[in-house]
């Protein structure tokens, strides 16, 4: 554990502080979500530009004391474009019990 925290506050932390979260909890304890790829100058030689990507995510530990890394979804069911589809939808549907021969 020394290599992925390398500061002695912070292994002592996780033993004290997140492992008793999940002692009665079954698993995932994590999740993990992508960023977009970074593309950052590596070096340059003469007129030559070397440059490096790197993958980036965010780790977030479950019951964490924050605001999620997600928030909530927004409820878009009243939305004018899903009030239209939702009635286009059983216009035909009713069109489909009442006349069943055309499609």
């Amino acid at each position: 554990m020394e290599w992925w925290l390398p500061e002695a506050d912070l292994i002592t932390k996780m033993h004290k502080v997140i492992v008793p979260r999940f002692v009665d909890r079954e698993g995932p304890f994590t999740s993990i979500y992508r960023l977009p790829t970074q593309r950052l100058l590596h070096y340059t030689v003469s007129k030559f530009e070397r440059w490096r990507r790197y993958d980036i995510a965010v780790l977030e530990i479950d019951g964490n004391p924050f605001p999620p890394v997600l928030g909530e979804k927004e409820n878009k069911s009243s939305s004018l474009l899903n009030v239209l589809l939702k009635d286009s939808l059983q216009n035909r549907l009713k069109k489909l019990k009442t006349n069943p021969k055309e499609t």
